[in-house]
């Protein structure tokens, strides 16, 4: 089956996961590599999404890409969010440094009255304890926010960006028959390029006359290195009649290496402000 992600949305995406963090360029270097069989592919990613491959994981940078389109009945909206978190770990504490950058632009157009509008907006905190407490802290502007040590636990943890993602197997190819194409390749020992597109393609009809052809086409790439996912990306295109009406798209990139981070002992000069994603200013303020 193919394992799909609690957040359906973008927006679920950055309120439930924003810590996932992550870019990458969409399927780049995917025909690299030397061709594999089905069987070796689906191996590579069972281990890539098995939590005990990062059992010796504890310090990385994630960073992510997002980006929504669509386009239907005169109206036209875009929605991107990039974002990035650095986790490190020491014996004393964990600090993440994390910041995330939204933009909306939305275009009506009815015919006799064109509107456009956009908005934009970040926020950029490290998490970390301090006391028995944990903080959201904006060192530039001396400001902090509460947070919780669930909130860093799950920012923290691999499992929260493993979750978020997409894994083919077997029967998801099996499901899709003649609809699927794959690129398969490995790069290295314990190293691969995986792309797989499906395609599904229905005739509607809308009140008692008029058909059309709804296409959906689904693109994963996954880029595996050492046994663990360093890039993964996905984009769902949906078409009417072959107008293209909405895509989404998501990229992230995970480099598992440690960036010393620091963060103030205590709160002193620092003054209380809404540090939260959906406090952005210009965007859900």
């Amino acid at each position: 089956m193919i394992a799909k992600s609690k957040s359906a949305t973008i927006f679920k995406v950055v309120l439930a996961f924003a810590m996932l963090v992550p870019c990458a360029f969409l399927f780049a270097a995917c025909n690299s590599g030397d061709p594999i069989e089905q069987s070796e592919a689906m191996t590579a990613l069972a281990t890539t999404s098995n939590v005990a491959t990062y059992t010796d994981v504890s310090s990385y940078t994630i960073t992510q890409s997002m980006e929504q389109q669509s386009n239907e009945d005169g109206a036209e909206m875009i929605t991107k969010q990039s974002s990035k978190a650095i986790v490190y770990k020491n014996d004393n504490n964990t600090i993440i440094d994390t910041s995330v950058n939204m933009e909306m632009t939305m275009k009506q157009d009815n015919g006799a009255t064109v509107i456009n509008s956009s908005a934009t907006g970040s926020v950029n905190y490290k998490l970390a304890k301090i006391g028995d407490s944990y903080y959201k802290i904006n060192e530039k502007n001396k400001v902090y926010d509460t947070s919780s040590a669930l909130e860093m636990e799950t920012t923290a943890s691999i499992l929260s960006i493993l979750t978020s993602f997409t894994f083919i197997d077997d029967a998801a190819i099996t499901a899709a028959g003649d609809n699927i194409e794959m690129d398969l390749r490995t790069t290295g020992e314990n190293s691969y390029n995986l792309r797989f597109t499906v395609t599904e393609t229905n005739t509607m009809q809308e009140g008692t006359e008029q058909e059309y052809v709804e296409k959906t086409v689904n693109e994963f790439y996954y880029e595996i290195r050492d046994s663990k996912i360093t890039k993964y990306e996905s984009t769902s295109t949906e078409y009417k009649d072959d107008a293209q009406v909405s895509k989404t798209s998501m990229k992230y990139a995970i480099e598992y290496s440690a960036k010393t981070l620091t963060a103030p002992t205590s709160l002193e000069g620092y003054t209380e402000a809404d540090l939260s994603f959906t406090g952005i200013p210009g965007i859900f303020g």
